[in-house]
Order: structure tokens, then sequence, then C-alpha cells
């Protein structure tokens, strides 16, 4: 009823409201996306895999089971080696475990460590005296990140709390099925997300769905490393 007194010049100033939520529902659409890239969104049958399901030496990942083929395995350094019983805390010896045998065993050159803000604020208290900080002037924002043997250690929202990914970059990546849409004026839209309307059911409402088909694709799951169950 409001949308259409808008439509008829019954208010002044008034946005478009189905826009408004359409973005908003698109917002949402992009944290539950985030979630499920990180492997830490709402389990399901429709959930893509994640970072933690890629970078396992145990799951099946694109129909392939990496118990049975240490080709597709990612190196997994449990330091309790409990199954997650019991977490430890974070060392440089431990990363360095990690670290040896990326780049000594697999032939791999990480260039990113991807982890949770705990497990950065870890690090960051084992590096607190060898870290130098350097003014920079009024208005430059540009800041100094933590790094580990000239790899930056990158702190993700909402990234599993208790493990550090040691990975190739450049072998991932997002894919997504391109769809096509028409707006209400005809206009052609393409790109990752669709919008679908619907009827209210005999309702005096506007139902729209946004639809998105994604997957999270590495490329070599070999030569990417993770050390888990940390406190």
């Amino acid at each position: 009823m409001v949308q259409a007194k808008a439509i008829a010049g019954g208010y002044n100033a008034l946005t478009d409201m189905l826009a408004d939520e359409l973005m908003a529902g698109v917002d949402d659409l992009k944290h539950s996306i985030h979630l499920d890239a990180l492997g830490v969104g709402v389990a399901n049958t429709s959930k893509m895999s994640g970072v933690v399901d890629i970078v396992s030496a145990s799951n099946t990942i694109a129909g392939v089971a990496q118990g049975s083929n240490a080709w597709f395995a990612s190196y997994v350094y449990d330091p309790a080696d409990d199954s997650g019983d019991n977490d430890t805390a974070l060392t440089v010896a431990l990363m360095d475990d990690v670290f040896k045998n990326m780049v000594d065993v697999r032939g791999a050159t990480p260039d990113a460590i991807w982890t949770s803000f705990a497990q950065y604020n870890a690090y960051a208290n084992l590096m607190s005296d060898k870290i130098r900080y350097i003014p920079y002037g009024t208005g430059d924002a540009r800041f100094q990140a933590l790094n580990y043997n000239g790899i930056p250690v990158v702190p993700v929202p909402k990234y599993n709390a208790t493990r550090m990914d040691f990975v190739q970059s450049g072998d991932w990546s997002l894919q997504y099925l391109p769809q096509k849409s028409y707006t209400a004026e005809g206009k052609l839209v393409e790109g990752a997300f669709k919008v679908e309307s619907k009827d209210g059911a005999g309702y005096d409402a506007i139902s729209f769905t946004v639809v998105a088909y994604l997957a999270l694709v590495c490329r070599n799951p070999f030569k990417q490393g993770t050390l888990i169950d940390l406190e």
C-alpha cells in the first residue's frame, strides 16, 4: 500500500522501497556467501564447500576423496593430534612446521596466511618484542601488516578461530554461473545475481527471491596447508 501511494505521488522524497529492500537482501546474501566460503555457514545440501572443507586431508571435494587420494589432500598439522579435544597455543615453531612442509616437501610457495583475529592477535603477541612501528604523517592511512617469512598474515572476519591456513592465493577463485534478468523497464541485467518475482499468493504483497549459483574453487588443494586446533 505504501509503495502504491508513493507511485501515485502521495509522499514526498520517499525512496524506492522495493529497491532498498532488494539491496538489503543482496547484502544479506553476500554475508551468507562469505560465511559459506569460509566453511562456517549453515550446513545444508546447498552450501558450497568452503576453505575449511577444501584445506583438509579427509574430505571429499568435487567427488574426489582426499583420504584415499594423497595428491588431492592438503597438509594438515594438528600439534595435539587429538581430533580437537584439546587446543594448543600458537607458537612460531608450529608455523615453521607447516611452512617447511609446504615449501620443502610439497614445492608450494604460500603467499598468504588466512586466519581469525584471535590467532592474528596471538601471533602479534608472539612478535611483540620484534615489532617496529614507523610513524606516518597526518592523514596517511597506510599501516604495516604482520608477516611471517615475508608472507602477510591476514585476519578475516568470522574465520574459524582455531586454525591458520597457509595458501597459494592464486589457486583460489569464486566461480559463478552467469545469469540474465530484466528490470521493470526492460533493461537486461547480467551477473552473479538474479532477481525472481513471485505473486503474493492471494495477498496484497510482492515477493522477490535473489538467486546465485556459486562455488569456491581451489585448483590445487595439495599445495595448501593448515595448522589446526589452536587455542
